[in-house]
């Protein structure tokens, strides 16, 4: 099997085993919504009860009352907190999800360079050489190095080709 066979399975099967765990994530975050809902319900009940009891903030309580106020306010903030909690999670898998992603197209990237190194030259094709490295190595020698180095960040590059 060749570096570049090499290089396309393994970010293939990363990324499948990447998917799985996101996969995991989304579904075990929504369990954890699920199971959680009645106690963050309890929670915002007690909460507006307290807010209610211990501050004037409504001018007119028993008009609230009568139009359903406290009831609406513990289910509005109990979704809300709920809400919150699923974003929070898809937020997570999509930031899990992004990462995944530039990984494994910046490994295919390479597994393009080892395939056909000279489609890549444009890219590194300004860098320059001391004249002991060009005496030591070949051509090829040399545009290798400067892929790895490209493909690791190290190497600075003209990007608005």
């Amino acid at each position: 099997m060749t570096e570049a066979e090499k290089l396309f399975t393994e970010t293939f099967f990363r990324t499948l085993r990447i998917q799985g765990f996101i996969r995991a994530l989304r579904r075990i975050g929504e369990l954890g919504v699920e199971a959680g809902e009645r106690t963050v319900r309890k929670d915002a009940e007690r909460a507006i009860d307290f807010i209610l009891g211990a501050y004037a903030i409504i001018k007119d309580m028993d008009a609230f009352v009568d139009a359903n106020g406290p009831e609406r306010m513990k289910r509005d903030v109990a979704e809300l907190t709920l809400s919150q909690a699923r974003v929070s999670i898809d937020a997570a898998a999509l930031v899990f999800a992004h990462s995944a992603l530039d990984a494994a197209a910046l490994d295919y990237c390479q597994v393009t360079a080892l395939l056909s190194p000279q489609d890549w030259e444009p890219h590194v094709e300004k860098k320059r050489f001391t004249l002991e490295e060009v005496r030591a190595k070949t051509v090829d020698q040399l545009r290798e190095e400067l892929l790895q180095k490209f493909f690791e960040g190290e190497c600075p590059v003209d990007r608005r080709k």
